[in-house]
């Protein structure tokens, strides 16, 4: 890591020298994984028209600064399906003129925040 990735040793052997093993994420890792199709599928926070009207209305306010940025670039907080891990190390080996890793373009990046929208709307839908 430190001839590869520029890491400092000093600060590798910091961080890993305080890992501790823990059974329960070595369970967690250990169990198969499940996914729900998305009718199963139940979003964080109760279930009740409110919190998707807020969910619905932070979607739309996300989708409109994304727009007024100009935003083409997509990073979400499940990096195993978006690759940005992978995207990001792309970067270091990036030459000028090549694509950048993380442009998806605006109409990608907005086609995303239209789905968050339209599958809330849909399960509040089903509330009422």
């Amino acid at each position: 890591m430190v001839a590869k990735h520029h890491f400092r040793r000093d600060e590798l052997v910091h961080v890993f020298g305080r890992a501790q093993y823990q059974q329960t994420s070595i369970d967690a890792i250990s169990s198969p994984s499940t996914l729900k199709p998305w009718p199963e599928y139940r979003l964080n926070f109760v279930n009740d028209v409110p919190h998707f009207d807020t969910y619905i209305a932070s979607a739309r306010k996300f989708a409109a600064a994304a727009a007024a940025a100009g935003a083409s670039v997509l990073m979400t907080n499940q990096s195993e399906f978006d690759n940005a891990a992978s995207k990001i190390r792309m970067l270091a080996s990036r030459r000028p003129g090549e694509p950048h890793p993380l442009e998806v373009g605006r109409d990608l990046v907005q086609g995303y925040f239209k789905v968050f929208d339209e599958c809330a709307q849909v399960a509040r839908i089903k509330l009422l």
